[in-house]
């Protein structure tokens, strides 16, 4: 339950971090691995990037000053770290939801307690130069791992003044995700000048009045590049590209010698380098589902063979989970039954075709046979409902994450996925310590990676067209550039347009204008990405190692390995399996 507060010297870009629990970082699983699995040294190499104007952006000093007060409402105690049990932590927070994408989406499952917030901000609020009987808490946004709380003088309007936010984080990796996160920035903000928003207080344990962990932090003036981008011209986007560049090469400056997420000692402030650690990855990929209970290696790595055999053996996990099979049958089955007793006026206009065929399928057999397969799968579906444990309220049973296919599809095609997959994630596991490096990683191999550098998370000041803030610093990891794609998604694409396309007639229609924007945003990025590059080369920065092809393509590699799970990924997996049988012989 205690908080943690962060105060911060004069430097905008620096910070020292006071925390008031006892325990060092990190647990790779639910069972109890501690600290001294963080072993991993931050290399500083640290230059001055771009037009930094002076170094102490760069290189704070190896002491300063801070405090930490009491806290009368988080009383300070000693922390255990993560919990135990992780996925306990979800329950009656969070569901996960199987998409159309091959990652389950976190859904909050109960309304979050505004009067708790309010009562949480009164305790910190003097932490941010406000008044604790002057101010206000407003929904503000959320995302798919948050909700954000506008915190502002109620006294003043909306906008008018200096204002804050208030983020609650679901539960989707309990401690680790925020503890992360928290410990990226600051690092960014100790050793860099991207401007990174600064947060006050936060609290990684969910055992508090809010029960979820929350961090408050300034709110940036500042709008998404994507809303930004139309009113900008192109000298405005050009300094944006150099900007996104100059970032690039700041972050490449951190080193590390692991492949993992970023953490802190907690024992103590955070005044140099050496405070950081490299400790489990937070990843999306072992996190939805069962996954958080599965005993498995979730970091630090030492090769790069080791991380993607990891990436694979959670989906080959996923895959032989028995829990995953028995839902996949229930929805088939569910459906199947709502197929065989649906009236065909009520049903989907998009589906009504294909269950009147197999309506008609069963129209020629006797009446008591489609009873007796109506009565056996409604029994099926009442027994699984009925013994889905209390304790598994965190998945949604409703959609399964490896369908089976509609009722009537060849048996051959559909009820053995699972075994199609397994072969699929146990090819990848034979080729892996044949296609990448399997030697240990150097000390200062592993790069800082913000791997969503995009459209949204880039901020800019509508009235000067400038980058004011990069924000969703989660899920950001330390890893080699082979491993790491050299564009920011904010400026990058599939096409690369040389030519600029031709603007539509004025009364054209409305398609075409559309059409055009889009084309015409496509030209733009390829200058950008061309602009990106030069001015990663005047900077001669590390980051352009992100640039050489190698053979075979380990980015493309990792893709397959985060993928190893899904059916469409059989002919690429299958195309390799070949090509490697070719170079080194069939039985390897």
């Amino acid at each position: 339950m205690a908080s943690s507060q962060l105060p911060f010297r004069d430097n905008p870009n620096g910070s020292v971090a006071v925390h008031d629990d006892a325990a060092d970082t990190g647990s790779a699983d639910n069972e109890n691995h501690h600290a001294e699995s963080l072993n991993s040294n931050v290399a500083a190499h640290v230059h001055a990037a771009g037009d930094a104007s002076s170094d102490d952006k760069h290189e704070p000093t190896e002491e300063a000053k801070y405090s930490n007060p009491v806290n009368g409402h988080f009383p300070p105690q000693p922390s255990l770290g993560p919990p135990f049990d992780l996925m306990e932590e979800q329950r009656g927070k969070i569901r996960w939801a199987p998409g159309y994408d091959a990652v389950p989406d976190p859904i909050m499952v109960e309304n979050i307690d505004v009067a708790a917030i309010k009562n949480v901000v009164a305790a910190h609020i003097h932490l941010v130069g406000l008044d604790k009987d002057d101010f206000e808490v407003e929904y503000f946004a959320e995302g798919d791992f948050n909700i954000l709380y506008t915190v502002r003088k109620a006294s003043q309007p909306p906008g008018s003044g200096t204002e804050y936010i208030f983020r609650v984080s679901l539960p989707t990796y309990p401690w680790h995700k925020v503890e992360s996160e928290i410990a990226t920035m600051e690092l960014v903000r100790m050793y860099t000048n991207i401007p990174v928003p600064r947060v006050y207080v936060y609290d990684s344990d969910a055992d508090n009045p809010v029960g979820y962990e929350w961090m408050m932090m300034d709110k940036v003036k500042g709008i998404p590049f994507r809303e930004a981008r139309e009113a900008m011209d192109m000298e405005q986007k050009t300094k944006l590209a150099h900007t996104l560049a100059d970032w690039m090469h700041q972050l490449s400056t951190l080193r590390f010698g692991k492949i993992g997420s970023v953490y802190r000692r907690r024992l103590k402030p955070a005044t140099s380098k050496n405070d950081f650690k490299v400790g489990p990855i937070v990843d999306m990929a072992f996190m939805a589902d069962w996954r958080l209970s599965y005993k498995l290696h979730r970091g630090p790595y030492t090769s790069i063979e080791q991380f993607l055999r990891a990436i694979i053996d959670v989906n080959h996990a996923d895959v032989l989970e028995g829990r995953q099979k028995m839902r996949s049958d229930f929805c088939v089955a569910r459906k199947e039954l709502e197929w065989l007793t649906c009236n065909l006026d009520d049903c989907d206009k998009y589906d009504r075709k294909t269950i009147a065929e197999f309506q008609e399928q069963w129209a020629s057999q006797p009446p008591e046979s489609k009873q007796a397969r109506i009565d056996q799968l409604r029994n099926k579906v009442t027994m699984y409902e009925e013994n889905v444990p209390e304790a598994e309220n965190t998945i949604f049973h409703g959609r399964p994450r490896y369908d089976l296919g509609d009722p009537g599809d060849e048996l051959d095609r559909t009820r053995n996925l699972f075994q199609r997959l397994s072969t699929q994630c146990r090819a990848l596991l034979y080729m892996v310590p044949h296609l990448c490096p399997a030697e240990i990683l150097s000390e200062s191999s592993t790069v800082l990676h913000h791997w969503d550098v995009s459209a949204n998370n880039v901020l800019i000041d509508p009235a000067s067209g400038t980058a004011v803030a990069l924000i969703d610093w989660e899920q950001v990891q330390t890893l080699p550039y082979s491993l790491i794609h050299p564009f920011p998604s904010a400026i990058d694409d599939r096409y690369d347009m040389t030519v600029p396309p031709n603007p539509p007639a004025t009364d054209a229609d409305e398609h075409f204008h559309y059409t055009y924007k889009v084309n015409l945003a496509y030209y733009e990025n390829s200058l950008l990405r061309k602009a990106f590059r030069q001015r990663l080369e005047e900077l001669q920065s590390p980051h352009l190692e992100a640039f050489e092809e190698r053979e075979p393509d380990l980015k493309d590699l990792l893709a397959l390995a985060r993928y190893a799970d899904q059916i469409c990924m059989k002919n690429r997996i299958k195309e390799l399996v070949e090509k490697l049988e070719e170079e080194i012989g069939r039985g390897f």
